[in-house]
Order: C-alpha cells, then sequence, then structure tokens
C-alpha cells in the first residue's frame, strides 16, 4: 500500500510539475539560472494574459473554433459508438449483451418505441461511461494538430496550430506570453473536468464495485 502510494504521488508531480512552472512563467516568475544558488526573478502579474491576443490576434477565435470542433467530434463519435454498442447488445451474442435485458423487456411490453427505450432506459444506465469517453473524446480532439493543419492546410486554426505559432518564433515572443496562452489553452478541458467531476467519480465506482 505504502508503494502503490508512493507510485501515485511521484506521477501525480512529474505531471504536476511541467504545470506549475508554466503556471508560474505565464505570471512572469521565471528562473534565474545566473545566481547562485538559483532562484526566481520577476513580479508575479497577470499582464502576460492580457498580451496574448495581441501576440496572436486570432487567438480566442481559435480558441472558440477549437471548442465547437471538439465538441462536435465528440458529440458525433460518442453517438455513433453508442448506437452501435446498443445494436450489439441486442445481437444474439451472448457475450455483448451488456444491458440488463429485463429492463428493456419491461419497456417495450410498456409500449416504449425505440428511441423511448434508448432515452429511458439504456442510457441512464450507462451515462456514466458515455460521459467519460465523452471527455477522453474532447480531450484527444482537442489536442490534434495534424488533422486540422491537413484538412484545411493550416487556413482555419485550433489551438494546437495557434500555439505552435507561439512556439515558432518565441524569439520574437517572450516566454511567458506563450506559457499563459497555453494556461488558457487547458481552461475548457478543466473546465469540462470539474462539470462532469461527480459523473466521473460515479463511473470509477461502478468499475470498483463492479456494478
Amino acid at each position: 500500500m505504502k508503494l502503490r502510494g508512493a507510485l501515485v504521488a511521484v506521477t501525480l508531480l512529474a505531471f504536476l510539475l511541467p504545470l506549475l512552472w508554466t503556471a508560474l512563467a505565464s505570471l512572469g516568475v521565471l528562473p534565474d539560472n545566473s545566481s547562485r544558488p538559483p532562484s526566481w526573478r520577476g513580479s508575479a502579474s497577470l499582464d502576460h494574459f492580457a498580451e496574448v491576443g495581441i501576440a496572436e490576434p486570432a487567438f480566442w477565435q481559435e480558441l472558440v473554433t477549437s471548442v465547437l470542433t471538439a465538441a462536435c467530434a465528440a458529440a458525433i463519435a460518442v453517438g455513433a459508438g453508442f448506437l452501435a454498442a446498443y445494436g450489439l447488445a441486442r445481437a444474439p451474442f451472448r457475450s455483448s449483451r451488456v444491458v440488463t435485458q429485463g429492463f428493456l423487456e419491461a419497456a417495450v411490453l410498456d409500449g416504449a418505441g425505440l428511441f423511448r427505450v434508448i432515452g429511458r432506459v439504456v442510457l441512464p444506465l450507462v451515462a456514466p461511461s458515455v460521459v467519460a469517453t465523452a471527455i477522453v473524446l474532447f480531450v484527444l480532439d482537442w489536442n490534434m494538430l495534424l488533422v486540422p493543419l491537413v484538412l484545411t492546410s493550416g487556413e482555419i486554426k485550433t489551438i494546437p496550430l495557434g500555439l505552435s505559432d507561439f512556439f515558432t518564433f518565441e524569439q520574437e515572443l517572450d516566454w511567458p506570453t506563450a506559457a499563459a496562452a497555453l494556461i488558457v489553452s487547458l481552461a475548457p478541458v478543466a473546465v469540462l473536468a470539474g462539470i462532469f467531476h461527480r459523473v466521473l467519480n460515479r463511473f470509477a465506482l461502478d468499475l470498483r464495485t463492479g456494478e
């Protein structure tokens, strides 16, 4: 148990340390490698966040584009996958029946149609799994770089393409401004995870209890 806790702590530190470093850089607090021992220089300020739109004028439009495209792509994938899973669950293969047949049969006997069965019976049973899958797909779509670059030839930019401009021309931009843009780009994902936090917890509980 102690070894497991230590591994979790090390893993969290490995993930959070770069994020913390980026957050400090976005506030203008940078490491001073010229001093001995190494220290930090600069005072914390939110001014660099205001400079994001100046350094990349289309950044906020790219943010909206990323939200819409990632949400639409995730919704289409989840919708198609959900219907396909329902079809497999109704197929005459014993191993594919993931939804309790008793609920479905009771709903049909009550005169419920296909869409009512899916909306009132099936979806509430698998909602945590669907939401968790949607969040994962949203994050994957959010981080896509090559697909929008190839499909639009760079004419329609998403957040990854916009951030690549920051780091392509880093000699002309302050790192705090690029770090501020990166922190802003993480905000929609953080908000989405926060909104559905309870649903994700329920999904994790279902996995542990085997329900």
